[in-house]
């Protein structure tokens, strides 16, 4: 394995790539209405394979280090994530491709249904909530293309009011959506209104994502060792 600065950075620049094409994918997902069927299975089966590539990408994490109470908090999301993405995986092929000759007599199809909505919505919580705590990867990737600019929005208390207001968008979508029903699997169906703007519905969900991601980004910097203080050194000479 190539241990050298390059090599760190190309791996963490594989694993933004793939964590950005997983909320990408999630997301369109999410807008069922809007996709044609076949488009849907693929970038359902598309998510699956990203999911098995971010785990190759992430396996350092399970093993040689220790466990920090972020680093737990990182493995617990990536499991997580991983077994959502698998029951969408199942549930998607039994209802998109029935073989009643390989699936179980009975309950099958409301089996998958349920497995459906509890794995896209709490796949898409999961994965909110993992980029958030992966946000400084992000910005870390901003600083090493334009560290001036990086420096400006770090300082910039605009932006953590923006934040607020997104989180607070998101919470008025939860309710708004009555998202909490599939969390939780009040309902075994899905209900669209049809009449909606593709535009809308997924400036909701970017919303929602926004909700999980500050939620993680904060959760995560609770749970970070305070970074040590130093103190400026005197160059001159002592007076």
């Amino acid at each position: 394995m190539n241990r050298s600065p390059a090599g760190r950075k190309a791996r963490a620049d594989r694993r933004l790539a793939v964590d950005a094409a997983m909320v990408l994918g999630l997301l369109a997902l999410m807008g069922r209405p809007y996709l044609a069927a076949p488009v849907h299975a693929w970038i359902g089966a598309g998510l699956t394979a990203l999911s098995a590539a971010h785990h190759l990408f992430s396996r350092g994490r399970y093993r040689g280090r220790r466990h920090t109470p972020l680093r737990t908090v990182q493995v617990a999301l990536q499991v997580l994530l991983l077994a959502a993405v698998l029951a969408l995986g199942y549930s998607g092929a039994r209802m998109t491709w029935p073989a009643a000759a390989l699936w179980p007599a009975g309950g099958g199809l409301p089996l998958a249904r349920r497995l459906h909505i509890l794995g896209a919505y709490w796949g898409f919580l999961l994965m909110g909530l993992y980029l958030g705590v992966q946000w400084h990867t992000v910005l870390a990737a901003v600083r090493r293309r334009r560290p001036a600019r990086a420096a400006r929005l770090d300082r910039a208390s605009a932006w953590f009011v923006l934040a607020l207001l997104v989180a607070g968008y998101g919470i008025w979508v939860v309710i708004k959506r009555d998202l909490l029903a599939y969390l939780f699997l009040q309902t075994e169906f899905v209900f669209y209104d049809y009449g909606e703007p593709a535009a809308l519905f997924y400036l909701d969900y970017l919303g929602l994502l926004g909700l999980w991601v500050f939620i993680g980004h904060y959760a995560a910097k609770s749970l970070r060792p305070p970074r040590p203080e130093h103190s400026a050194v005197q160059t001159g000479a002592e007076r």
